[in-house]
């Protein structure tokens, strides 16, 4: 899905219809295979994030290019602040802290991750691990808060 403009929108209302458009599956019930799942589908211009929700408080994405699509300005960080907001969506109806966990070994990513996306997420902490191929895994965690639960973030 895209998102279909009759003239300039705000960044904010492209997000929020982002939000409305996502593709959601319903969570899976636990079972012995392990925690239940949710699954929410951002979509704008070539971008396509993948959000999975574990009922064991993880959040993990992938995103990928849709090269049939429009390449449309800061369409990745508005994927990722309809996932952001879907995120808290989660947290707020569970009433848990979640962790999101974003693993990249694309230098772009790791870029967008340490500009745009720290100001998305507020990375609560970053590192970057070797792989058998000689390149690196930067990996950023945000802490997911409900809305009205003390305490900062980086404290849980």
């Amino acid at each position: 899905m895209t998102v279909e403009s009759a003239g300039p929108q705000s960044e904010d209302s492209i997000v929020s219809e982002v939000l409305r458009n996502a593709l959601r599956t319903p969570s899976n019930n636990t079972t012995e295979a392990g925690p239940s799942v949710e699954l929410g589908t951002f979509r704008y211009g070539r971008k396509r994030l993948n959000t999975w929700a574990y009922s064991i408080g993880r959040f993990y994405t992938h995103v990928d290019n849709m090269n049939d699509e429009e390449n449309l300005d800061h369409q990745t960080s508005i994927v990722y602040k309809a996932a952001r907001q879907y995120m808290q969506e989660t947290v707020n109806r569970v009433g848990k802290v979640y962790t999101y966990t974003l693993r990249t070994k694309n230098e772009r990513m790791k870029d967008w991750a340490n500009g745009p996306g720290a100001e998305i997420f507020h990375w609560s902490s970053t590192r970057a691990e070797p792989t058998d191929d000689k390149r690196r895994f930067y990996i950023f965690e945000a802490k997911i808060v409900p809305d009205g639960m003390k305490g900062d973030a980086k404290d849980i």
